[in-house]
């Protein structure tokens, strides 16, 4: 089983909002292995290559990130897995030891194609923040 296909990402959102300008292109190919686990192979328009597990039962995502489940479609969980990385690369402290080689590459490849629109800071009833 080979499904190959390609992922446009313009505006991805969770609390922050990335914005891609030009957008993202990702062409994936979906493959099992050896051992029956989907593994996506995917290159990014910039020319990074990567590799990423999509068989729920080995993608740690799948245990409720964004509604992912064990039942999820492989691509849904390669888009949602992309998505979750771009945000990391972008939105998350780089001294985080998950901050890994991956998103300190697409942070300087995207970094001047991503516009963030940070979401408004709730500080609570009666509390106009520091």
């Amino acid at each position: 089983m080979s499904q190959t296909g390609q992922l446009t990402f313009t505006k991805i959102k969770e609390a922050d909002e990335l914005e891609f300008n030009p957008p993202l292109v990702v062409n994936y190919t979906i493959e099992k292995n050896g051992l029956g686990v989907l593994r996506a192979f995917i290159s990014y328009d910039f020319g990074m290559d990567d590799e990423i597990p999509v068989s729920p039962e080995h993608n740690f995502l799948c245990s409720g990130y964004q509604d992912l489940t064990k039942e999820s479609d492989p691509v849904d969980v390669l888009r949602k897995t992309i998505e979750f990385d771009l945000f990391h690369a972008f939105t998350h402290y780089e001294g985080d030891p998950n901050y890994t080689h991956r998103h300190w590459a697409l942070k300087g490849w995207l970094n001047e194609r991503v516009l963030i629109h940070e979401a408004p800071v709730d500080f609570g009833e009666g509390d106009d923040g520091p």
